[in-house]
């Protein structure tokens, strides 16, 4: 039980990384078709990649929580979903090629999540460095935040994001 956590803990890391680049690829192709067409791109096209931003981190930290056992993932996990469902929910009048996979995906994810709530019921996460409940949860959520923020901060620098 605790290797399948770590092991889809990590998978859900490197899906939040890829995440962050696909905003970056989504980036560079808007800047080449404004330099292209010497029109701006709509500003829809900027929300959505925040939306994607923020649904990367959420998914990049659910993961890392995972990954380490932490006592915090659900939450995590529990607002990734929010933010897929949000997003999910202003497609559901388009009629796109890739949506019937968007929709899988996001079926899985609740099954991850699932299965967060489920490890958190049975007692798997345990609170870091032997802290009590309380304190372990503001040292895992300092520290998961922190992480990511770097992580984010990283992508947008090296891509050079201009958010």
């Amino acid at each position: 039980m605790t290797i399948s956590a770590i092991l889809i803990g990590g998978f859900y890391m490197f899906a939040g990384l890829m995440i962050f680049h696909a905003v970056a690829r989504d980036r560079l192709l808007d800047q080449a078709l404004e330099a292209i067409t010497l029109e701006p791109t709509e500003r829809e096209e900027d929300v959505e990649q925040r939306r994607m931003l923020t649904l990367g981190s959420f998914v990049f930290s659910g993961g890392m929580a995972l990954a380490t056992l932490s006592i915090i993932t659900p939450v995590f996990f529990v607002l990734a979903s929010l933010v897929q469902a949000v997003r999910l929910w202003g497609y559901r009048n388009e009629a796109e090629q890739g949506m019937r996979a968007t929709i899988n995906a996001f079926v899985i994810y609740l099954a991850s999540t699932s299965f967060s709530i489920w490890c958190l019921v049975t007692g798997l996460y345990r609170p870091w460095f032997g802290l009590e409940v309380l304190p372990s949860v503001a040292v895992e959520s300092a520290a998961i935040t922190a992480v990511t923020a770097a992580a984010l901060g990283w992508f947008v620098y090296r891509h050079k994001l201009d958010y």
